[in-house]
Order: structure tokens, then C-alpha cells, then sequence
């Protein structure tokens, strides 16, 4: 098995047919600014899955993986950084990334936790910064899942409206949102700027 749930197509292809225009995102940006965090990435994946669908655009350098678990080894075609997002006093250290991502690691966490790591991670955004969240829709079709996300780590799949208060409380707002019935629902984030 490729991934932490299997492969349904490349992440690229996977948000493009949900109406996400990270084409449009990444070509509208300037090169020196192109930086993807993948914060619990395991294995990079999606990381490497952007730089084969961009490869005119992203290099090594611009693609940083996040993995808390030190198991996962190396991956040598993106720039792997530590960061202990558990630690209060660890603040995430990749600041005014074009992307953040996080796909299938919040509903690993209670909405306390995950309202403490959307908050780190909105206090480090430029205005043109996006967190993009890829997790199962909740629904009849996830319920295995979310029953076993409930159980193992008080963690959960989320819906719309709970996504909208995880947002608010972390000081973030939902820009795009699109949540199939079936597969990974995609929610971009950008700071809410005062």
C-alpha cells in the first residue's frame, strides 16, 4: 500500500477534479516564494507527487517535509526539517510558505490539538499563504474510519460546519472547500488578517 490509506490518483489530479486550482496557484506565483510544507508527510508522497506533476517548478529546496515520526527514514528528493508540533513551545519554523499542507493528520487529533496546530501554523502565514487540509468527508462512507480515529486517538473526521469552527478558533478562514461523498474532502485555509 502506497500512502497512509492508499492511492486514488496523485494529489495534484485528486484536488484538481474536487475544483481546486492549484495549477493556477503555483503558475501565479513567483519561483523564489513556490514553498510547500508537508507537515506530517510521512514518507513524502505528496511532496513528490507535486514535483513530478511541476518539475519546472519545484525543486528539493522548496518542498519540505515534516515528519514527527522519526521511523519513517530518509527521503532524499525533498528537504526534510524536524518539528515537534506537540511541544508548546515549539513554533512551526517554515514561515510564509506558499503552501502548507496537511492531508489525513488532523483527524488523528482532538479539536483542542487541532485547533493548537492550525493556530502555529496561522501565526507563520503570509497573507498569501494557504493550509490545505485533505481528509475523508464525514459521512456513512467514513464511518469505519471515524469510529477508529475516535477510539485510538480522540481524533475524528470533521464536517463542514466543524471545519468552519476549527478555522475561526485558530484564526484561520475556509477560502475553497469541496467534500465528495466518497474519498478525501479538500479545505483550504488562509489567515484571517485584521
Amino acid at each position: 500500500m502506497t500512502g497512509k490509506f492508499g492511492r486514488w490518483g496523485t494529489m495534484p489530479d485528486r484536488v484538481r477534479k474536487l475544483g481546486y486550482d492549484l495549477d493556477g496557484l503555483l503558475q501565479s506565483t513567483a519561483p523564489e516564494k513556490l514553498q510547500v510544507v508537508d507537515i506530517g508527510g510521512g514518507r513524502g508522497e505528496l511532496l513528490l507527487e507535486m514535483q513530478a506533476a511541476y518539475p519546472h517548478l519545484l525543486k528539493k529546496e522548496n518542498l519540505i517535509l515534516q515528519e514527527y515520526n522519526a521511523d519513517i527514514g530518509v527521503v532524499p528528493e525533498v528537504t526534510e526539517m524536524a518539528w515537534n508540533y506537540k511541544e508548546d513551545s515549539s513554533e512551526q519554523p517554515v514561515k510564509g510558505a506558499l503552501l502548507y499542507s496537511m492531508a489525513h493528520v488532523l483527524h488523528n487529533l482532538s479539536d483542542i490539538e487541532s485547533i493548537k496546530l492550525l493556530a502555529k501554523v496561522a501565526r507563520v502565514m503570509a497573507p498569501s499563504s494557504r493550509l490545505l487540509i485533505q481528509e475523508f468527508t464525514k459521512n456513512a462512507a467514513s464511518s469505519t474510519t471515524h469510529a477508529a480515529m475516535i477510539l485510538m486517538h480522540a481524533g475524528r473526521e470533521r464536517t463542514r460546519a466543524e471545519w468552519r469552527d476549527l478555522a475561526a478558533f485558530a484564526g484561520l478562514q475556509i477560502t475553497f472547500e469541496a467534500y465528495p461523498p466518497n474519498g478525501e474532502c479538500v479545505v483550504e485555509l488562509r489567515r484571517v488578517l485584521n
